[in-house]
């Protein structure tokens, strides 16, 4: 259909490793750093919560290159190994869920303005 498609090459494995890494190692040095530095309320949540749909789309992007390129079976092993890391270093402030804060204001638990 268009030649040019049949000349490009998605990023080399070692590309895709290297970005998912770099994402997952700045992502935790700004939750740390937002953690550390924002005083508990709803503009902290929501930051966080940005953060770490950022996260996720990121590396979400990056395994789909992985598949795409290498297959199901090393798209398995990253995908496995990367939920083992989020497991590892799992904040309960650091979900990428924003109807925890909705819940939160409905029952009361939390205000808009704290």
């Amino acid at each position: 259909m268009f030649p040019v498609f049949n000349t490009i090459q998605l990023p080399g494995i070692v590309v895709s490793v290297s970005i998912v890494l770099l994402s997952m190692l700045l992502c935790e040095a700004m939750y740390r750093l937002i953690l550390t530095n924002v005083l508990t309320g709803l503009f902290r949540g929501a930051v966080l919560d940005f953060l770490a749909a950022g996260e996720a789309t990121i590396i979400s992007w990056e395994l789909i290159t992985i598949f795409h390129q290498y297959g199901i079976v090393t798209w398995s092993i990253f995908a496995y190994l990367t939920m083992v890391i989020k497991l590892y270093r799992y904040k309960p402030e650091c979900s990428s869920c924003p109807y925890t804060h909705v819940l939160s204001l409905i029952q009361r638990q939390s205000k808009v303005n704290e």
